[in-house]
């Protein structure tokens, strides 16, 4: 699984820069 400071093959966390805050939004997350 990756984070912010090790992203994996998969993750977006590489596009986020370095001190930009990222938000997770889950599925059952109410709209």
């Amino acid at each position: 699984m990756g984070t912010k400071n090790n992203p994996g093959k998969f993750d977006c966390y590489d596009d986020a820069h370095p001190d930009e805050p990222m938000f997770v939004l889950l599925g059952r997350d109410p709209a």
